[in-house]
């Protein structure tokens, strides 16, 4: 009966111990790889209504067109005085392909400013992930996506 509880504990350590070393090697050939982050920066110019024009730099090289498709203005948007929350998706089209931008904002007195991600894309910008700050110059009537992006895949 002792060898018996011997034999079976030496057993469940070298099945262990199997499974540890299957574990380790199916991580170390996983084909999924974490993309990098690269730095970009959207300026996407209003120039008639919620559309107009823009341009980017850095990892996305591209320009075309913008529409605001969906917009979400909190409470604290019409009942104070001073600041106000907001949501607001953004379309991209370019020659590369389109991409959508959520932006979640904030109007103050100092400015409209924002934290804003990519949620989808097409074509080149399939896969593409980023997120960011987001600031409106209403001098230029232009808004200002700074952050970073990378692509899975």
């Amino acid at each position: 009966m002792r060898a018996l509880i011997i034999t079976t504990r030496v057993t469940l350590i070298a099945l262990l111990a199997v499974a540890a070393v299957a574990s380790a090697t199916a991580a170390s050939v996983s084909t999924a790889t974490a993309a990098s982050l690269a730095p970009v920066s959207i300026q996407a110019t209003v120039t008639q209504g919620f559309s107009g024009v823009w341009q980017a730099s850095g990892a996305i090289s591209d320009s075309g067109s913008f529409a605001r498709t969906d917009v979400h203005l909190t409470g604290s948007f019409f009942n104070s005085p001073t600041v106000g929350a907001f949501q607001a998706v953004f379309a991209f089209s370019g020659s590369q392909g389109t991409f959508n931008v959520r932006d979640e904002l904030v109007a103050s007195t100092s400015g409209v400013n924002g934290n804003w991600q990519i949620v989808s894309g097409t074509d080149a910008y399939d896969g593409i992930s980023g997120h960011g700050t987001s600031s409106f110059d209403f001098s230029t009537s232009t808004v200002t996506f700074t952050g970073v992006i990378s692509k899975s895949g």
